[in-house]
């Protein structure tokens, strides 16, 4: 849960700034830009996160698994469907000088190395999946070495077992021995009485 909302902030950092940043590249000389309105979406303070979920290593996958958290954090209702009520809280308009809708202003605003910090949250965000990948390995070797172990305590139980089963396997060989041997004697008292040979 932890690793996944530090991944989340990070990634919807790098979405704000992103958007951000390709604002200012189409901003004209009027403070007005070529194309379609831009707006930009930023998780509400009290949005509930889901849990037991680790961003992939792989870029493509992790914008789908973050596209389909922001939609689930978004769904406040579960239908599947975004209302307007739902998409008010998340939804801001761009601002050049980082006022309302960018916090307090970090560095991002006006005279702001958009690109800096874009690369500053890509770095943060490769160390984190680095972090989360180095801690799966770790697991994984872990429960390798663990049924390494217990294969061992197996099949030195196994040998013991064997070793019985041969010591019982040699008492029950003897044990036949000598039942065949006592079948094959005359009982103590049978022979002929003393003195009555001949």
């Amino acid at each position: 849960m932890l690793r996944f909302t530090r991944s989340l902030l990070l990634a919807t950092c790098l979405v704000c700034v992103g958007a951000v940043a390709g604002m200012a590249q189409m901003d004209g000389p009027e403070g007005e830009h070529e194309g379609p309105p831009i707006l930009i979406l930023v998780p509400p303070p009290d949005a509930e996160k889901p849990e037991g979920l680790e961003m992939s290593e792989d870029p493509e996958e992790s914008f789908r698994q973050l596209f389909d958290a922001f939609f689930q954090m978004m769904d406040q209702d579960g239908n599947g469907e975004l209302n307007h009520d739902e998409m008010a809280g998340w939804v801001h308009p761009p601002h050049r000088d980082g006022g309302e809708g960018m916090g307090d202003g970090d560095g991002m605003g006006d005279g702001g190395d958009m690109g800096e910090h874009v690369r500053h949250l890509e770095e943060e965000l490769r160390r984190v999946h680095e972090e989360q990948h180095r801690r799966h390995i770790e697991e994984l070797t872990h429960h390798r070495d663990r049924i390494r172990e217990e294969l061992g305590h197996m099949r030195e139980e196994q040998a013991r077992m064997a070793e019985h089963m041969r010591q019982m396997e040699e008492d029950a060989r003897r044990t036949a021995e000598e039942l065949e041997r006592a079948l094959s004697e005359p009982p103590p008292g049978e022979g002929p009485p003393p003195g009555d040979e001949g």
